[in-house]
C-alpha cells in the first residue's frame, strides 16, 4: 500500500470520519488505497457472489452479499454484539464508498464501537454505508444505510472462513 497522506476533510465523509475516528489520529488514506482495500474485502467476503454472477458487487452495493445469501453473516444485534466483542482487541480498516471520487479510508488503532458508529451517523444524520474491516481481514462489520430503516437490512457481521484467512496471511488474496 502506498504511503498514507494527512488531509484535512471538507466534505460530509470526511466530517462523519473524522469523527468516527476522533480517538484514531490516523491519517486518511489515498483513493488507491482505498481501491486496494475494497477489492481485497470483496475478495474475502464477495468470492461466492463473484463465483456466481462474476460480479464483485449485488445490486451496486458491496454489503448486499449478505442480505442476497451469498456470504453468512449474522444480522441485527446478534452483529453489532459480535463487533463489540473483537473490537477492543483488533485494529482495522473503516470505509466508505458512496462518493466514489472522494471515497474514504483509515486504518484505526482502536475501532469506535457499534454505538458510536451509530451515534455519528445519527448525528449526522445523513444515510451512508460503513464498513468496519479487521486489519487481517479475518470478519468484517457493516452498518449500512438500512440497517435504521424500515427495510431493516443489517448490520451484517461476517468472520472470513479459515481457507480464506490463511490464503490473506500467504498474501495469496
Amino acid at each position: 500500500m502506498k504511503k498514507p497522506i494527512k488531509r484535512k476533510p471538507k466534505d460530509f465523509f470526511g466530517e462523519l470520519f473524522s469523527a468516527i475516528i476522533e480517538a484514531n489520529p490516523t491519517p486518511l488514506y489515498t483513493v488507491e488505497s482505498h481501491s486496494e482495500i475494497v477489492e481485497k474485502w470483496q475478495q474475502v467476503f464477495a468470492r461466492k457472489l463473484h463465483a456466481a454472477t462474476g460480479e464483485w458487487r449485488h445490486c451496486n452495493f458491496d454489503w448486499h452479499v449478505f442480505c442476497a445469501g451469498y456470504a453468512q453473516a449474522l444480522e441485527h444485534q446478534a452483529a453489532v454484539d459480535a463487533y463489540d466483542a473483537r473490537r477492543p482487541k483488533a485494529k482495522g480498516y473503516i470505509f466508505s464508498h458512496h462518493d466514489l471520487k472522494k471515497p474514504l479510508c483509515c486504518l484505526a488503532r482502536r475501532l469506535p464501537s457499534a454505538a458510536g458508529i451509530e451515534e455519528t451517523l445519527t448525528r449526522f444524520s445523513h444515510m451512508a454505508d460503513i464498513y468496519v474491516v479487521a486489519h487481517d481481514f479475518s470478519w468484517t462489520y457493516v452498518l449500512t444505510h438500512e440497517s435504521y430503516s424500515s427495510m431493516n437490512l443489517g448490520p451484517y457481521f461476517c468472520e472470513a472462513s479459515p481457507s480464506i484467512q490463511r490464503k490473506v496471511k500467504l498474501g495469496l488474496i
